[in-house]
């Protein structure tokens, strides 16, 4: 007889990551046009993936410039075993989603509490980075 805990991880290994016809809502969804970008665009995966975000803004901001990328990480983990979540991205050619794999979420992840921190005026930018494109989907 398998645990709860078994069985989300069960679940969550068992989930598709490419070919994917329709998200729910344990997925986070990037821009079609460009993958580095979230959707902006009401989803409830990305609502709830960016209230994950602004729990762990604040952390994110006291650590320093080589734990920042294990709260990027944690929050990946986070999603993909707590949720059976995924990070998808729409291909045009098929008209299905595929996730876009762990480096890349976790890049798109670091981003995002970046923002987050800035946005609440703790942390100061890149020189040259645009870092409103986390959230928006500026074309």
């Amino acid at each position: 007889m398998s645990s709860i805990n078994n069985t989300v991880e069960d679940w969550a290994e068992n989930r598709p990551l490419q070919k994917i016809c329709e998200p729910d809502e344990n997925d986070v969804l990037f821009s079609r046009k460009d993958s580095s970008r979230f959707l902006t665009p009401p989803h409830d995966g990305n609502d709830a993936f960016f209230q994950l975000i602004q729990e762990h803004a604040t952390e994110y901001q006291t650590k320093s410039q080589l734990e920042k990328p294990m709260v990027a990480l944690d929050i990946l983990h986070q999603w993909r075993n707590n949720r059976g979540g995924r990070f998808l991205k729409f291909d045009e050619k098929t008209r299905l989603w595929n996730d876009v794999g762990d480096k890349k979420a976790r890049q798109r992840i670091a981003k995002a509490l970046k923002s987050q921190c800035m946005e609440d005026g703790n942390d100061s930018p890149n020189e040259g980075e645009n870092n409103s494109s986390t959230i928006s989907d500026k074309s």
